[in-house]
Parts: structure tokens; C-alpha cells; sequence
């Protein structure tokens, strides 16, 4: 109790008070208001990326239903849809092969074009077609019965391997599907128009950025469509619930911030990631010097009391008593 009502007890007190309780409290609010304002300002660099890669994915969107379109709109095409004779079926690939050269110059970086008629003629461009793979294995594939299920609008398929092809059975791609109809709507048939992951890669820019730290990938409501890279160790389940700039945590302790959009003409969500501790190095630092400066206040403050007090002995003694 003596050293509670001594002097240098009620220095030690007042120092504090007028100095290291002011400092921790400006300390705490910068520290708040900084590590807020940083946060919005990733929101809104998050949500400018991601518009910018919606934009990009809508116009190759846009490109695929132009070759699709200019596909549907072709006699060639139509009569095509409509022919039931198998030996009429040969005659029909020098027209579509010209018209599909004039097609595919909307999107170059296609690598192939498949129609499948329901009359059982299957007609292939820009790659070689297993000639054992017929309607009816079309009619199996997964990605071709969930066109029925989707109200006849254009799906574009998860990644998956070529089974209809000749050479590459195992090259994987993205498919482009549309259920479409002859002119007189007696006939329908598919058109799968075929494109590596690279280019959706490079529509995103995703492949240009070399940090393990952000990245961009794109998932449906029941998987990854472009994965995160595997150095990110995202997992589907860790982000399919999650909203936007909320907080994702792996398998392997690593913490990301996530923002995404919904693009309702894939059913898709474009999500942009971030490490959080790579987010957090310049708000830490502000941490670290608010408590360097309070720990530095709090020897000032004892050095202060402590040399008042040696000016006067009859108070160190009182002090020590």
C-alpha cells in the first residue's frame, strides 16, 4: 500500500495516463481504420479484375453463339439436319467443310466442331473422329443428355477428355453444346464445338499471373469448372457456400480472402483469391510499430519517474519505506 501512495507510484500513473493510454488508443484506431480501408480497397481492385474478366468471358461467350448461330442459319446445315440417307451423308462434307472454315474464323483457337444428327450421322472438323464412336455413344456422354435438363440453352461442359476422337482420346476440353433444329423443325441434331483449357485460361489472364499468393478460378454449383492452382490448395468444399470477401481456409493452414461474381449465362461464379498473410504484411507492420512505440513509452515513462524522483532523495526514501 506504501508503494501505492508513493510518489513515484503516482508519477509512474500520470505518465501513463497522459502519454502510453493516448498513444495505444491512436495506435488501435489507426491500426482499425487502416486495416479497413485497405480491405475495401482489395474489394474494389477484386471486384475491377473480376468485371474485366466477365467482360472477357461474356465476348468469347458471345463468339461461340456467332459460330453457332452461323451454323443454324446455313441451308447446308439445315439439309444436313434433315437428310435420313446414308449415302447422301459423304456429299455433305465438302459444303459443311467450306461453310465451317468460314465459321471458325470467328474463334481460331477452337479444335474442333462435331454435329450429331438424331437421324445417326455424326460429322466431325479440325480434329479426326473415332469412326466407332456413333450417335448412340454421343447420346451416353453426360455432358450431352444434361443439354435435355438445361431448357435448350447452351452448356458449356466441365473438362473432359475426347472419347469421340481418333488420335488423342485423352486431350481435355471444354465443350461448347447446342441442341438445334433444321429450318422445317422436323430434324434436330447437336452442335459441340471443342476448346482446350488453355483458352479459357487466357481469357481470364489467369495464366499471366505467376504468384502462388491470388489467382482466378471458376466453379459450379457442383465442382471446379477451372480450378485454383494446386499450390493454393483450395479444396470445392472449402469455397461452394462461402460469400463474397469472406475467408477460406485450407488443409494445409493457408488463408485466403475470396470474391467472386455469378455470370448467369454460364451458371458460373468467377472468383479471384487472395493470401491473407501476404494481404496482412503491411497491417501487421503498423501492429508491430503501435506496440514498439507503447513498449518504448513504457521506459520513457519509468526513466522519467525514476529521474524526478532522484532529484529529490527525501522522496526515493519515502518511496522505499
Amino acid at each position: 500500500m506504501r508503494f501505492a501512495n508513493s510518489i513515484f507510484f503516482k508519477l509512474l500513473i500520470s505518465f501513463i495516463l497522459i502519454s502510453i493510454i493516448p498513444l495505444s488508443f491512436v495506435g488501435w484506431i489507426t491500426y482499425d481504420k487502416y486495416s479497413q480501408n485497405l480491405f475495401e480497397k482489395l474489394e474494389y481492385h477484386a471486384n475491377y479484375i473480376l468485371s474485366q474478366k466477365m467482360k472477357a468471358l461474356n465476348t468469347f461467350l458471345f463468339d461461340l453463339e456467332r459460330m453457332q448461330s452461323g451454323l443454324k442459319s446455313s441451308t447446308v446445315f439445315s439439309q444436313y439436319l434433315a437428310n435420313q440417307d446414308p449415302t447422301l451423308h459423304p456429299q455433305f462434307y465438302l459444303k459443311l467443310d467450306a461453310l465451317m472454315e468460314s465459321i471458325q474464323t470467328i474463334r481460331p483457337e477452337t479444335v474442333g466442331i462435331t454435329i450429331i444428327s438424331n437421324n445417326g450421322f455424326v460429322y466431325n472438323y479440325g480434329y479426326s473422329l473415332n469412326m466407332n464412336f456413333t450417335k448412340d455413344n454421343f447420346n451416353k456422354l453426360s455432358w450431352l443428355q444434361e443439354i435435355e435438363k438445361n431448357n435448350l440453352n447452351p452448356l458449356i461442359t466441365n473438362i473432359h477428355t475426347r472419347e469421340y476422337s481418333n488420335l488423342d482420346k485423352d486431350q481435355k476440353v471444354y465443350s461448347y453444346v447446342q441442341k438445334v433444329w433444321d429450318k422445317r423443325l422436323r430434324s434436330f441434331g447437336y452442335i459441340v464445338i471443342d476448346f482446350k483449357p488453355e483458352l479459357l485460361q487466357s481469357i481470364l489472364n489467369n495464366e499471366l499471373d505467376s504468384s502462388n499468393s491470388s489467382g482466378t478460378f471458376i466453379y459450379s454449383q457442383n465442382s471446379f469448372v477451372l480450378p485454383p492452382k494446386k499450390t493454393a490448395h483450395i479444396s470445392f468444399d472449402s469455397v461452394k457456400d462461402q460469400k463474397n470477401g469472406s475467408a477460406i481456409h485450407t488443409n494445409v493452414d493457408m488463408n485466403y480472402l475470396l470474391f467472386k461474381q455469378y455470370n448467369p449465362n454460364t451458371k458460373w461464379f468467377v472468383a479471384e483469391y487472395f493470401e491473407v498473410d501476404e494481404f496482412s504484411k503491411p497491417i501487421n507492420d503498423i501492429k508491430l510499430i503501435a506496440w514498439l512505440v507503447t513498449m518504448v513509452s513504457v521506459i520513457v515513462c519509468l526513466l522519467a519517474a525514476m529521474f524526478i524522483l532522484s532529484e529529490s532523495p527525501s522522496q526515493l526514501r519515502d518511496c522505499s519505506k
